[in-house]
């Protein structure tokens, strides 16, 4: 249900980083490094954002009985 937006942001930040991580314009050799560190990371993330971490709820939650919904309130006359 919330993957557009992860996968929009993940790729928004990956696209603003891509000129640094290239070592394009004035003192991007400086930030290069840390461009390639986080872009690694965001593609590192994502995968384990929409995938892993649904798995291992899943499988925590698996012998939790559904939530009831509590009985409506009767008002006393």
């Amino acid at each position: 249900a919330r993957l557009r937006p992860k996968l929009m942001t993940a790729l928004a930040a990956i696209a603003a980083l891509l000129p640094l991580a290239l070592g394009l314009g004035a003192g991007a050799q400086l930030h290069q490094p840390l461009a390639i560190a986080v872009i690694g990371g965001l593609l590192l993330a994502l995968p384990l954002l929409l995938v892993v971490l649904p798995s291992l709820l899943r499988l925590a939650y698996k012998n939790e009985p559904a939530p009831v919904a509590p009985a409506p309130l009767t008002p006393v006359a």
